[in-house]
């Protein structure tokens, strides 16, 4: 229940109805809530509304994830989320509860299956490499690609060098470019 919140309720209306879906409940909950007992009541059937989109984060999320797992939604709902769980220090505590859910923009910091592949061990090896020992960590991923989507934007402009600064960013053809990337997510 802050302009965060409400900005993630407005752009997944918007963005859910280009798909054919429909938010059917928005249920607005102030940072620092420590039971979501009475939220999680106010939550459709999941007949009614299969799934569940959240966007709680850090210390929050760690409460609200233990009261999904209590009241049993993780087997009700089709849940999804922002950047909530998969830190290191919550992960092993927050995994039974929400077993099944999607976490969206995060990168996990554990090798878990199914990203634990051949490729997901060479982009961890090639970040460690690259960072200077640093192991890859939940923004990891979503900063490595949004660095190649910035730079195919730029070689899309023609930039060559600073004099370039202002034509790449006014470049209509870069600009669709991030566009179409930002529409994907």
């Amino acid at each position: 229940d802050n302009a965060y919140g409400q900005s993630m309720v407005k752009w997944f209306t918007q963005e859910l109805s280009k798909t054919g879906g429909e938010v059917v409940q928005g249920i607005p909950i102030p940072a620092g809530t420590a039971d979501y007992s009475s939220y999680l009541a106010k939550l459709r059937p999941a007949s009614e509304a299969p799934g569940l989109f959240h966007s709680v984060a850090g210390s929050d999320a760690i409460r609200l994830g233990k009261q999904i797992g209590e009241f049993g939604l993780q087997r009700q709902y089709k849940i999804a989320g922002t950047c909530d769980v998969i830190f290191p220090e919550t992960f092993d505590q927050q995994a039974p509860d929400l077993d099944g859910s999607y976490i969206v923009e995060q990168y996990p910091v554990k090798e878990v299956a199914p990203l634990d592949s051949p490729a997901d061990r060479e982009f961890r090896r090639v970040f460690r490499e690259v960072s200077k020992g640093v192991p890859a960590g939940p923004h990891s991923y979503a900063s490595y690609e949004s660095t190649f989507i910035f730079k195919r934007a730029i070689e899309t402009a023609g930039y060559r060098g600073k004099r370039d600064t202002l034509k790449a960013i006014q470049d209509q053809a870069a600009g669709q470019l991030l566009a179409q990337h930002r529409q994907q997510f």
